[in-house]
Formats: C-alpha cells, sequence, structure tokens
C-alpha cells in the first residue's frame, strides 16, 4: 500500500504487522550532513568551532591573531583527530600516549572534558563539559568522524 505497511496474517488467524519502509518514505531531507568548520571574527581575533552535521557544536578553538593562523589550526584538526590516541586523565594510573592525542580530563565542576594536542603537543581543540564519561567519549568520536572530511566557511553576522 501507499504507506509502505505489509500485513501478514498466518494460518493461525493472528494479525501481524510489518513495516516495511518505501522508496517513497525516504527523503534527503534526513540524509546525513557533514561536519564544517565556522570561523567566527571578533575584536580583530579569530577563532572555529567544528559542529557535526546535526548542528551541534562539538569542539572549539583557542582565539588567533589572524584567518590565516586560525585556518591552520582548523587544518591541523582535520589532520590529527582522525589519528589522534586516546588518554583518559580520569582513571588512575592512566598511561602517557603520544601526540596527537584526545585527554580525556575532569573539570573543576566534576564535568568530563576533551582537549585535542596536535604532535607538537599544542592543544588544538577542546570540548564543552559533559556529565557522564560516556558523552564526552562519544563527542571525541564526532570530532574523529566530522573534522576530516568538514567544509569551512565564514560565520554569518546572523549567527
Amino acid at each position: 500500500n501507499k504507506s509502505g505497511h505489509r500485513v501478514a496474517i498466518p494460518r493461525s488467524g493472528e494479525c501481524i504487522a510489518f513495516i516495511i519502509p518505501s522508496a517513497s518514505n525516504h527523503s534527503t531531507k534526513g540524509a546525513m550532513k557533514m561536519g564544517k568548520f565556522i570561523i567566527r571574527e571578533k575584536n580583530e581575533k579569530y577563532s572555529f568551532r567544528l559542529k557535526a552535521g546535526n548542528g551541534e557544536v562539538i569542539a572549539t578553538s583557542q582565539l588567533y591573531k589572524s584567518l590565516q593562523t586560525c585556518k591552520a589550526g582548523i587544518a591541523s584538526v582535520a589532520q590529527n583527530a582522525p589519528i589522534a590516541a586516546l588518554e583518559d586523565q580520569t582513571v588512575e594510573g592512566f598511561q602517557t600516549q603520544k601526540h596527537p592525542k584526545f585527554e580525556v580530563y575532569l573539570d573543576n565542576a566534576g564535568e568530563y572534558r576533551f582537549r585535542l594536542k596536535a604532535k607538537n603537543g599544542q592543544n588544538i581543540a577542546a570540548s564543552e563539559g559533559y556529565k557522564a564519561l560516556q558523552s564526552c567519549l562519544n563527542g571525541i568520536e564526532s570530532v574523529r568522524k566530522n573534522a576530516a572530511d568538514a567544509k569551512t566557511e565564514m560565520e554569518d553576522a546572523a549567527e
């Protein structure tokens, strides 16, 4: 039928409905969008935010003195995030990892955060605070997934 539903009636007389999506039920509107870096200029300083395909901010940068150095920071995140090791500093006796790496730590408010460090040890991106460790780890995976292929855009004045 038009809704994509199929009904099977077994010999015993029970009615069991199976939902089988039809091609007309799928649209590109719900398709997975790629992440993007949004560059913001404020008071002659530049910073970026990495947004996941759903529009959620998953990492932010420090302030840069020029657009060129901000774009270099974006390139560093795109290059390092997919290959970065994971160092969970919330575990007692954690093993120090080589750079590049994601460092997971507890902030002063008791929330989990991560920072991405480049091959040279410089902080290149940081997260918001998360109540749960798993949410923080999910944020890292989202950065890994989105950073490499993300497009870069200048922020609109309206954002």
